[in-house]
């Protein structure tokens, strides 16, 4: 398991334990509780002089093993923003919309089925009761 430093604004120095999968958020959050920097959403990650993007895992972040990263104040804070989501069907229909971020895959089927232009309305959540026990066309 490899380490990353984040220096803080404070001057202090804090190690964090990381895997190739850890999301840079985490990393930020994290850090953030240990020193008393709250709230997370208005700080973010530099390393050298670049602003890392906290919604990458360390993997696809391209940071060398053993880095130091700084924690800085950031110019504004992070916001949840809608999502844009597209959903391929079997018959080559694509469905695509925007939603929030905290909604469940279940409420996404249920609006496609209830919009006017879909033409699978009722297909999405259906179950088929011959096959036991009852199976979901699309879970």
């Amino acid at each position: 398991m490899a380490t990353v430093q984040v220096l803080c604004p404070n001057g202090r120095r804090q190690n964090v334990k990381i895997t190739p999968n850890t999301k840079l958020l985490q990393v930020l959050e994290e850090v953030c509780k240990k020193q008393g920097f709250l709230p997370p959403e208005d700080f973010n990650l530099i390393h050298g002089r670049k602003t890392l993007d906290v919604t990458l895992s360390v993997r696809f972040a391209n940071l060398p093993n053993n880095c130091k990263l700084e924690l800085v104040k950031s110019e504004k804070s992070r916001v949840e923003q809608e999502v844009v989501i597209a959903l391929q069907l079997e018959n080559g229909e694509r469905l695509q919309g925007s939603f929030s971020p905290t909604i469940s895959l279940w409420e996404l089927l249920l609006h496609w089925e209830t919009s006017s232009d879909s033409l699978s309305s009722g297909q999405l959540t259906s179950t088929d009761p011959s096959t036991a026990p009852p199976t979901h066309p699309v879970l």
